[in-house]
């Protein structure tokens, strides 16, 4: 049997994003398993005692019941470069606790992360969905292969646009940011887009 997974940011004691990860996860037990029972996410996750303020990763593991969870502390990856790499074969609709099609493409990869194209257009990395500045805005492709809890909040929020991003319109834009739900753009310095692999063949 496969699994799910959830992958919640914890900080000060607080679970981020709940909401959205709460909605995932009833709907992903609902297409996959025919579940309407919805588990409550803020009833199962029990914070450690004693647990610090610092930040922590929590994995929720699930399929029809939750397997397991839990909880590491947080250190966020130094991407210093991306590589464009094909994925059309890729399907990574929901959060599957097997990534193994995912790590297939890493293996073919000489930067820090790898960039998926399928069928001409931007996706994500290998773990996070990704966000291009342009004049001060910043724009997400509506092509992704997960639609993550942060991204969405963030269109919630306004504070970011999707549009349909093809590769060969990747030179219109300045920056690229990744983002997931341990990760927020104003965290980082994004990566120009002339000095990702494979962008000077478009």
């Amino acid at each position: 049997m496969f699994r799910l997974l959830e992958t919640i940011k914890l900080s000060r004691r607080n679970l981020c994003n709940l909401e959205y990860h709460q909605r995932r996860f009833n709907t992903s037990q609902r297409d996959l398993f025919g579940l309407n029972n919805k588990i409550d996410l803020s009833s199962e996750i029990k914070i450690p005692t004693g647990i610090s303020d610092s930040v922590f990763k929590v994995r929720v593991l699930y399929s029809e019941i939750i397997h397991d969870v839990e909880f590491h502390p947080y250190i966020m990856r130094t991407i210093g470069s991306l590589q464009i790499v094909n994925g059309d074969e890729v399907n990574y609709s929901y959060k599957y606790e097997d990534r193994s099609n995912l790590q297939k493409l890493l293996c073919k990869c000489t930067a820090d992360e790898v960039l998926i194209i399928k069928n001409g257009f931007v996706t994500d990395t290998s773990y996070s969905n990704i966000v291009f500045s342009k004049e001060g805005k910043f724009y997400t492709p509506s092509t992704y292969l997960l639609n993550g809890t942060k991204r969405q909040k963030l269109l919630d929020d306004g504070m970011i646009l999707e549009r349909d991003i093809a590769l060969k319109d990747m030179l219109k834009y300045e920056k690229i940011f990744l983002i997931n739900s341990m990760i927020d753009i104003d965290v980082q310095p994004g990566i120009a887009i002339n000095q990702i692999k494979g962008v000077d063949i478009i």
